[in-house]
């Protein structure tokens, strides 16, 4: 387990190293697009590995939290938890996720930024149906690149893509999303992830600090 952390830790060090390249820091972020805040997630899953009937769902909870550290640059924590049940609706097991890493930002044009962040991620997977129980874990780095626009002052769009291998398998996942600024610093958002095997809609509530 250590020597996986440690990889996981020389993949952010290399990966925040080409961030720091690809993203020197004059017009590091667009007017309005901030890189600061708390947010609280809903989460609602679908996992069908097969394409059977028999989808697996499951609804959890998440937080993050992203705090700049430098002009071009936010750490970010970020956790979830989330509980599935098969088509009868019997609690099958219940995932969690644990990630922390650097965004990296950059504007491209008028209230455009891009953005690539690098984690590392820990994956924790327990299951109980009240006969047996079983638990598994695993590390690795997750990579995300995307772009926000600030259509208007109250109105933003998000696309990003991600790559991470954990418990043996490569996944490559696609988010679009929006966010609507009720207030200055409060939104709420709904975006949707999905990577051929497993879907989810993310409803969000975010406070820029």
């Amino acid at each position: 387990m250590k020597n996986i952390f440690r990889k996981s830790k020389k993949n952010i060090s290399r990966g925040v190293l080409v961030l720091a390249i690809l993203f020197p820091v004059s017009e590091v972020m667009a007017e309005g697009l901030s890189y600061d805040y708390a947010q609280a997630d809903y989460i609602s899953d679908t996992f069908d590995p097969d394409g059977s009937i028999r989808a697996v769902q499951g609804n959890g909870i998440g937080f993050a939290l992203s705090l700049s550290f430098a002009p071009a640059f936010a750490a970010r924590l970020a956790v979830a938890s989330t509980t599935f049940r098969d088509f009868y609706g019997v609690r099958v097991d219940t995932s969690k996720v644990t990630m922390l890493g650097v965004t990296a930002h950059r504007s491209v044009a008028k209230n455009t930024d891009v953005f690539a962040n690098v984690s590392v991620i820990k994956a924790e997977i327990s299951a109980n149906n009240d006969v047996n129980s079983f638990s598994k874990n695993d590390y690795s780095a997750i990579v995300n690149v995307g772009l926000r626009h600030l259509v208007t002052d109250r109105i933003e769009l998000e696309a990003m893509v991600s790559q991470v291998k954990l418990f043996g398998y490569t996944l490559n996942s696609t988010m679009l999303g929006g966010r609507f600024y009720f207030r200055k610093r409060l939104s709420v958002g709904a975006s949707y992830v999905a990577n051929g095997v497993h879907d989810s809609l993310l409803i969000t509530a975010r406070m820029d600090i």
